[in-house]
């Protein structure tokens, strides 16, 4: 583990999230982990995933938790809610018009808002959670992009209709904790299918010399979703989930280790 990563995981424990560190003066922005909630065992302890089955008491009240933090953060204009919605792995972005509107039930893993005073959030245990924005236009948005919604267009459909919303935008990104490349192991026909919907997605593959294994790199190939799509300005806080569970929280890890039930963290947007 290198310095800096060391610092952003300690970082982890004593103030809850992470961000990257630009000027952001019209937009807070923040990824939590798993640290200072209230649910217990393999959703131990700030599970937000509010489809999981971790008590519905203590997601709420870990939703109320990080809600605190980040106002608690902030000089001026506090937030007033947290957006969340029923993630599929879809290619589905969906518009906020106004801080009333529910949304929890709705399918989409995508959410854009030009509302300020909330924040929209994207729930992930290894998926890339992606934070576009225009400071300047005053727009957000949060991306869930598994491997499933990147390869249909979750990241193109969601860039696109921000553009509609606004014209002129100049977008920047900002990638959070995910699974690294080294920990996320497919297998060949998963290969082929995604060469197929592009040969040039091969060079997001590379195989192991020892084990064979073939690893996928999830975060370049959203990078380069990003690229296509016109954002140029792209970050990566650049922590692996996988390889960190005392702070995040890891699908693929609790699969391996023969539990499969994990929470999920919150990485969070929206407009002073």
């Amino acid at each position: 583990m290198s310095i800096e990563t060391a610092q952003k995981i300690e970082t982890f424990f004593s103030r809850k999230y992470i961000d990257f560190p630009i000027n952001l003066y019209s937009v807070w922005h923040g990824f939590f982990g798993r640290i200072g909630g209230s649910s217990v065992g393999n959703y131990s302890s700030l599970n937000c995933g509010i489809h999981t089955n971790d008590k519905k008491c203590d997601i709420e009240q870990n939703i109320n938790t990080a809600l605190k933090i980040v106002n608690n953060t902030c000089n001026i204009n506090k937030f007033k809610h947290i957006k969340l919605t029923f993630q599929t792995h879809s290619n589905i972005p969906i518009y906020i018009e106004n801080d009333t509107q529910e949304v929890r039930n709705i399918e989409a893993d995508a959410m854009i808002t030009d509302v300020s005073n909330i924040l929209l959030a994207v729930q992930t245990a290894d998926c890339v959670p992606i934070l576009i924005f225009d400071n300047n236009a005053k727009i957000v948005a949060s991306v869930h992009s598994g491997w499933r919604g990147a390869v249909s267009g979750i990241i193109s459909n969601t860039i696109k209709m921000m553009h509609e919303i606004k014209k002129g935008l100049i977008l920047t990104a900002i990638i959070g904790p995910a699974i690294h490349k080294e920990n996320y192991v497919v297998d060949d026909d998963f290969r082929r299918n995604i060469i197929k919907e592009n040969e040039k997605n091969d060079k997001f593959f590379s195989k192991q010399k020892t084990t064979k294994a073939i690893n996928f790199d999830l975060i370049h190939y959203c990078k380069n979703q990003l690229l296509i799509n016109g954002v140029k300005n792209i970050y990566d806080i650049n922590v692996d989930t996988y390889s960190n569970i005392n702070v995040l929280f890891s699908y693929r890890y609790a699969v391996k280790h023969n539990h499969g039930i994990c929470g999920r963290q919150l990485s969070l947007i929206g407009i002073r």
